[in-house]
């Protein structure tokens, strides 16, 4: 499914390529034991130079390796951190970014956390303030 979402979209990075990393920063932060991981955009970032454009491949082979921007831990702090006081600002930034690739972002993050929604249920605790803080 990952695949079909790669070169999808307009844009310097397409969209289905910043939803993926999105996705990939989700599962990353969450860091679910036998939940999937970002390790699954390893084949798609490999297939990607023939799919899409040589920024988006570049971000989708980062973030196969768990590699973000600022931005991307910023906006995953707000959505999975401890402190929320700053996640409308945060959010708004994010969408803000460029012409769809702040909000296709958002998406993919939020994608991946629905995904991993029943695994974090059973699991005491959110996981993700080290991750956050990691990235300062």
């Amino acid at each position: 499914a990952a695949e079909s979402l790669v070169g999808l979209g307009p844009g310097l990075t397409p969209s289905g390529d910043d939803a993926l990393v999105g996705m990939a920063a989700a599962v990353t932060a969450m860091a679910v034991p036998g939940s999937f991981d970002a390790t699954f955009l390893g084949a798609v970032a490999d297939a990607a130079p023939t799919r899409t454009t040589m920024v988006g491949a570049t971000f989708l082979r980062h973030a196969a390796a768990g590699q973000f921007s600022a931005s991307v831990h910023q906006l995953m702090g707000v959505l999975i951190g401890p402190d929320a006081s700053d996640a409308h600002a945060t959010i708004e930034r994010c969408v803000a970014y460029g012409a769809t690739s702040g909000a296709d972002t958002l998406v993919g993050a939020l994608m991946g956390l629905d995904a991993l929604a029943p695994a974090v249920r059973d699991r005491p605790g959110l996981p993700g303030p080290d991750w956050v803080r990691s990235a300062a």
